[in-house]
């Protein structure tokens, strides 16, 4: 929803979730997941792979369907390296305020942030 502009129904998406799960911290991990694979992707593109390439590779190391590596593959377009790795230490340090305590932004400014729509 977030790639695709949608943020109402991500945010909606988020509430729903947090309501079954009772904590953000299954959510950030699935984000910090997927944040990860584009990483990945993004490094093999920049180092020259194509898009079938990229997604062969990643697809092997981090043990994750094709579909689910070319899709990182398309998602990873919208962002620079910097971006995503920006975003991946956004996501730790809430995770870890949010298991620890500390954790002062709500999830909607978390997506924000590693969306980069603030």
């Amino acid at each position: 929803c977030m790639i695709e502009k949608n943020y109402r129904e991500a945010f909606i998406l988020t509430k729903k979730e947090f309501q079954a799960q009772k904590s953000y911290i299954p959510l950030i991990a699935l984000l910090s997941n997927k944040f990860n694979q584009m990483y990945m992707t993004k490094n093999c593109l920049l180092s020259g792979m194509s898009r079938q390439q990229a997604a062969e590779t990643v697809a092997k190391s981090a043990k994750i369907s094709p579909f689910a590596a070319k899709h990182a593959a398309q998602e990873c377009d919208g962002f620079t390296m910097e971006q995503l790795k920006e975003a991946l230490r956004i996501l730790e340090d809430y995770e870890f305020a949010l298991k620890f305590g500390g954790a002062n932004e709500g999830i909607e400014a978390i997506l924000c942030k590693i969306y980069a729509i603030a």
